[in-house]
């Protein structure tokens, strides 16, 4: 190999390496203080590199958003569709789908809360969120698969239950996961009969 071809390579890992510590700093912030509030000073200062370093990886907000979105939702996979298809009946699938869906909320939290808490006031949530309601909306679809009715009232229930919001809601009121699960599930019995 020459001397040359070795340079530009070990320049290119350093650049690949910046880059990864500018993304790994607004993913930090973010859920530290939300994107509303990251600058790009603050970013500077969290990876340890100058302000213009940023713009030259991330020239604006949309394209720091993108790059944090892009590795939180690989460091952070949603929940798969194997873990509720199996299931044949509305209650059992449900419960198995926000089962899942619960656990995860639960583990990433904070990047929720900052993200809806902020979705108003950046532009660019909207991208980072219309991928993840297109999430919910496939998951709903597969929860009502298995419905033998399917009312406006259970639609609206449903999609209600997975929403983050309605987690976040829940997981202040009661005392356990399993208490909240066990809430929701009773909810959605009491639609599906016509009760609710």
């Amino acid at each position: 190999m020459s001397k040359r071809k070795y340079q530009m390579t070990r320049r290119a890992q350093a650049q690949e390496e910046t880059k990864g510590r500018i993304v790994d700093a607004i993913i930090a912030l973010h859920e530290r203080v939300g994107p509303k509030a990251t600058t790009v000073t603050a970013i500077a200062e969290e990876a340890g590199v100058q302000r213009l370093t940023v713009y030259k990886y991330f020239p604006d907000e949309e394209a720091q958003l993108k790059a944090c979105t892009s590795r939180w939702t690989d460091q952070n996979p949603r929940p798969s569709a194997e873990e509720w298809m199996g299931y044949d009946d509305l209650i059992s699938r449900c419960e198995a789908a926000l089962s899942s869906l619960y656990a995860y909320y639960g583990r990433t939290a904070p990047m929720w809360h900052q993200t809806y808490r902020d979705k108003d006031d950046v532009p660019p949530l909207a991208n980072a969120l219309e991928g993840f309601e297109g999430f919910l909306a496939d998951v709903s679809k597969d929860i009502l698969a298995v419905a033998e009715h399917v009312t406006p009232e259970l639609q609206v229930t449903v999609a209600h239950l997975l929403a983050f919001p309605t987690w976040a809601s829940l997981n202040q009121a009661c005392n356990s996961d399993e208490q909240m699960l066990a809430l929701v599930i009773q909810w959605v019995r009491a639609v599906a009969k016509g009760q609710g």
